[in-house]
């Protein structure tokens, strides 16, 4: 199995991954006692682990739907998209994490600091349904990706 055959099955996990950091992060802000509230930034570093493969197949996967003659001027359009908002999403992933485990240490928790992880969390959700959108439209608008028997 080569690694571009990864993508589809690995980035379900972050989109997945980081709904759930929110929606805890959520829960640790309304109702602080029903969970540790260091469980949404374990679950972001999770899914930011597993972000780094996703990007890694997608590189192949865009390298192998590059290297299939036929590629349109729009298909190539919506990988570049598709490329850059997963770039967006793995640097946003990282500086969030970092920062949020970086303030979490130095002032321990914060309603301001929870809030603002929140707000942030609901930013990136809306870069990953956008680049999962124009995954989606990739394959399933262009067959790119899809093995034909």
């Amino acid at each position: 199995m080569q690694l571009a055959e990864l993508h589809p099955a690995l980035t379900h996990f972050p989109i997945a991954l980081l709904m759930a950091a929110f929606f805890f992060q959520m829960i640790v802000l309304l109702k602080p006692k029903w969970m540790a509230p260091t469980v949404p930034l374990w679950i972001l570093g999770l899914s930011v682990t597993i972000t780094l493969f996703a990007i890694l197949s997608g590189e192949a996967a865009a390298d192998l739907a590059a290297s299939n003659a036929g590629v349109s001027q729009e298909v190539a359009d919506l990988i570049a998209s598709h490329e850059q908002f997963g770039n967006i999403t793995i640097w946003g992933s990282l500086i969030l994490f970092g920062g949020w485990f970086w303030l979490r240490l130095r002032y321990g928790d914060s309603r301001r600091l929870g809030i603002v992880t929140l707000v942030c969390l609901f930013f990136l959700m809306l870069v990953v349904f956008y680049s999962g959108n124009l995954g989606s439209s990739l394959v399933f608008d262009h067959g790119v990706g899809v093995k034909l028997p």
